[in-house]
Formats: structure tokens, sequence, C-alpha cells
């Protein structure tokens, strides 16, 4: 029966296979055996890379990395990005208050941000999360891990269970 999801007509959310991870490596397996694209073989994949990411760990954050260390990352720059299922190559862009400041600097420039600007770095964080962005040669998403850890610690997206800052 449980395999059944994958082919059945009503069509599962990534969310629904988040919450059933029996099912989601069931189907998760059959569809990519298969090699079949039905809806709920591409919710299944999105719900499997999702949980990945929530599992690995941070790199340079790891618990190992001294508060020190971390506080001289320098995340935000302007990246080229691809977005899965969109052509071409678009851009990550952060307002000039944020652009090459250390995460030790950033702690209090939340408060001087202009709306404009703080519009702008919330899209960006909120682009970054997005399942499909890519940055290219973001070997092991370091870069990634390190802007989601930013756009926490400016609470420009929601922080995670278990966020240290």
């Amino acid at each position: 029966m449980a395999l059944m999801a994958g082919c059945s007509e009503e069509a599962k959310t990534t969310q629904w296979y988040v919450e059933h991870p029996d099912v989601l490596a069931k189907v998760y397996a059959a569809c990519k055996e298969s090699g079949d694209a039905t809806l709920n073989c591409q919710s299944a994949t999105q719900a499997q890379f999702q949980i990945k990411q929530l599992n690995a760990p941070i790199p340079g954050f790891d618990g190992v990395t001294s508060s020190k260390e971390r506080g001289k990352v320098a995340p935000f720059k302007t990246y080229d990005i691809t977005v899965l299922g969109k052509r071409g190559v678009s851009q990550l862009s952060f307002p000039e208050p944020l652009l090459g400041k250390s995460l030790n600097d950033l702690k209090n420039v939340r408060q001087t941000l202009k709306e404009s600007d703080l519009a702008l770095a919330k899209a960006s964080c909120e682009k970054i999360k997005d399942i499909g962005t890519n940055i290219p040669n973001d070997h092991g998403s370091e870069i990634q891990y390190r802007l989601i850890y930013a756009c926490q610690l400016l609470e420009l997206i929601q922080r995670e269970k278990g966020f240290k800052p």
C-alpha cells in the first residue's frame, strides 16, 4: 500500500512526505528505480532533499569552529545563481550596508538598514532557502549554509530550531 502512494491518483505534497518518512523511503526508492517524473515522485524527491539538507552539518559552523573564527566570515556578496526549472543565470543581491561585513559586524546592522535594503536582503535570503536555488562552484553548499546562517542571525528569515548566534 505504501508503494502505491507513488502511483496514486491523489498527489502527495512535499510536506506530507517529510511528515511520513517511512512512506517517503519506499516511494523515493521506487521513483529513483523507475525514473518516474510524476507529481508524487517530484514531491518525494524534494522531501528527500529537504531532509538531507536539514540533517547535513553546516560547514564552518560545526561546533568545532570557534565563535571568534566564525565571526570573521563575511558571507554577503553578490552571487550568480541558477534556479531549478528556470533557464539562465540570475543574481542573488544584498544591499550595500551588508556587503563584505563579517558576522561580528552584522550583529547590530539590522537596525540601521533602510526599508528598501531590508526588503532586498529578505528577498535574497528567502530565495537562497528555495530548494532549486544553486550557487555555481558552491561545493558542499558551504556558501549557501553560511548565507542561511547570516540571514537567520539578522532575523531576515525564521531561525531554525537549535540556532546558535
